[in-house]
């Protein structure tokens, strides 16, 4: 439900946004150019349970083996005008098992 407006905040202050939300299999909701570097963002809905999880096991599992970097978790705009101010280390990330 919060996925297009987090994605509009990323865009308004033009962040090269990849959405890969339909890939699946764990994979992140999409991947951004934020400080020179390519991250990946799974965009949770802080008003579900299910969005209030840390990722489903896909996700985790993922996570842990991604050698790329960190997988940032981005629940509000608050959160994506970080990301995208380039604020990473202020951001919660997919935790593996």
């Amino acid at each position: 439900a919060n996925h297009n407006e987090i994605v509009k905040v990323l865009e308004d202050r033009k962040i090269p946004w990849l959405d890969t939300s339909i890939v699946g299999a764990g994979f992140p909701d999409g991947l951004a150019l934020v400080n020179g570097r390519i991250e990946l963002v799974e965009i949770k809905n802080s008003k579900t349970s299910y969005g209030r999880k840390n990722g489903n096991s896909l996700q985790r599992k993922f996570a842990k083996h991604w050698q790329g970097g960190r997988v940032y978790l981005l629940r509000t705009v608050q959160e994506a005008t970080l990301f995208a101010d380039g604020r990473l280390e202020e951001l919660s990330c997919v935790e593996f098992d």
